[in-house]
């Protein structure tokens, strides 16, 4: 099921809902293992709100989206660096230090989820780290025509240790940062390299 027709028609609004998250503390998690100055792709990157926190902090960002609404909004942040393309699609010479999935995957169905990890995870330069983050819960499910591929520690851990492209390295629940969300967990994982 493709999600992307959700962002362009809905993108004012995701905007607004998500471009002013707090998400420093998660960020910085994964900051902690990006050597300064460092490399990062933002995979579905939506309106650009984490691409931006990272180039403001030195960091050499690109990023990548399948809506073109989102990618015409990053791109006011940081200019040509956004690709539109879904991750089925994207390709890239270039190696990252680290790839920030943050609430994108969890829209690829179980047998597209395997296939992009294990394509994404060949973008990182040898010790570069993968964050990617998903919506807790045993079963997923379709809202407004997204789908949410919904994820345990367990499962996403079982998962990834099948794949031998990375090795979990943290693996934590937060809870939703946006405004009346609070009650809405959600699955982080930081996996390196293999």
């Amino acid at each position: 099921m493709d999600s992307t027709p959700y962002y362009n028609t809905h993108a004012l609004k995701y905007i607004t809902d998500t471009i002013n998250a707090d998400m420093s503390a998660i960020r910085g998690r994964f900051l902690a293992y990006i050597p300064a100055g460092g490399s990062i792709l933002d995979a579905g990157c939506g309106p650009g709100r984490d691409s931006k926190a990272f180039r403001d902090l030195g960091f050499d960002v690109y990023a990548m989206d399948a809506s073109e609404a989102m990618v015409e909004h990053c791109r006011t942040i940081i200019d040509d660096r956004v690709t539109l393309a879904s991750f089925q699609e994207y390709t890239t010479e270039l190696k990252f230090d680290g790839i920030w999935a943050c609430a994108s995957l969890l829209h690829l169905e179980p047998e597209e989820l395997k296939s992009v990890i294990t394509k994404f995870a060949g973008f990182l330069k040898p010790g570069g780290v993968f964050f990617m983050s998903f919506k807790y819960g045993t079963e997923d499910y379709v809202k407004d025509g997204r789908y949410f591929n919904c994820q345990t520690e367990e499962s996403i851990a079982e998962l990834l240790n099948s794949l031998n492209e990375v090795e979990i390295i943290e693996n934590f629940i937060t809870s939703d940062v946006r405004e009346g969300r609070s009650g809405e967990k959600w699955v982080n994982v930081i996996a390196r390299d293999a």
